[in-house]
């Protein structure tokens, strides 16, 4: 519930949702978008996980290395036009989808 990053840089992207303000320490070159991959199943695993509605704190980052009032020159926000599409989720196989098997009752 809480992303804590430390020591990155070369222009790395984070897609995150979590419920309190990201943090950065010791770190350069980042970007941040929220997280949009989905997946049969995706909605219920986001609610178990108590994250179920984006609270939006992907944009809120807290970056320990710069206590200025001024924007962080460590972070930045990944426009939209240049956020990465989230892959396809591979199907499921017959075998794990629970949808596809049926419950017979015990004798």
């Amino acid at each position: 519930r809480q992303v804590r990053i430390h020591d990155a840089t070369c222009d790395t992207q984070f897609y995150i949702r979590t419920l309190s303000r990201p943090i950065i320490e010791h770190s350069r070159h980042v970007s941040f978008g929220p997280y949009a991959f989905e997946y049969p199943g995706s909605a219920a695993a986001m609610e178990a996980a108590g994250l179920g509605t984006d609270p939006g704190m992907w944009n809120q980052v807290d970056d320990f290395g710069w206590i200025k009032k001024q924007q962080s020159p460590n972070w930045r926000i990944i426009p939209e036009s240049e956020r990465v599409a989230p892959p396809e989720a591979p199907p499921i196989p017959e075998t794990l989808n629970p949808k596809s098997q049926t419950l017979k009752p015990k004798p």
